[in-house]
């Protein structure tokens, strides 16, 4: 008998290998499928998570997403819970520099409901601006300064 996994949203499946790279693209996953309030695909990212941070148990998060109801929106009052319940997964990637960049452009999108600024400062207590300025170099330096400047531009508001 065959085992299959699939995934419907996801290009993950519990089969795949999560390297921080991967954990840091999942997150970004379900930030935007909380985004589009789409109960379907937020649920299936998040059942991955628990495949991906092993080690992170989060029965909060777990009871959360079992009473969503899958054909509907997620609801706003439940989208800043469930920000703050993926606060230690998001800190299992803080040093992911794709997870900061998303966050960051996405910011103003997310802010109204959400608080991201306050995410970012949970995630980064001692201040964002020393990780920013590695990330701004280590893009220059890869051959992307049009990076650089974005990221110096995105965090000044912060």
């Amino acid at each position: 008998m065959w085992k299959i996994s699939y995934a419907l949203y996801s290009p993950f499946s519990p089969d795949s290998t999560f390297g921080s790279h991967e954990r840091s693209l999942l997150l970004q996953f379900i930030v935007s499928s909380i985004d589009q309030r789409d109960a379907q695909e937020f649920f299936e990212h998040v059942f991955l998570l628990f495949f991906a941070f092993p080690e992170i148990s989060s029965d909060a998060l777990r009871k959360m997403v079992k009473k969503l109801p899958l054909d509907k929106k997620v609801a706003l009052p439940t989208q800043k819970k469930i920000y703050l319940l993926l606060i230690p997964f998001l800190t299992a990637c803080r040093d992911e520099e794709g997870l900061v960049l998303f966050l960051l452009r996405h910011r103003k999108a997310l802010e109204p409901q959400r608080k991201i600024d306050s995410v970012l400062h949970t995630l980064y207590p001692n201040g964002l601006g020393e990780f920013l300025d590695a990330i701004q170099k280590n893009w220059h330096k890869r051959g992307y300064p049009s990076f650089s400047q974005e990221i110096e531009a995105l965090a000044k508001d912060l």
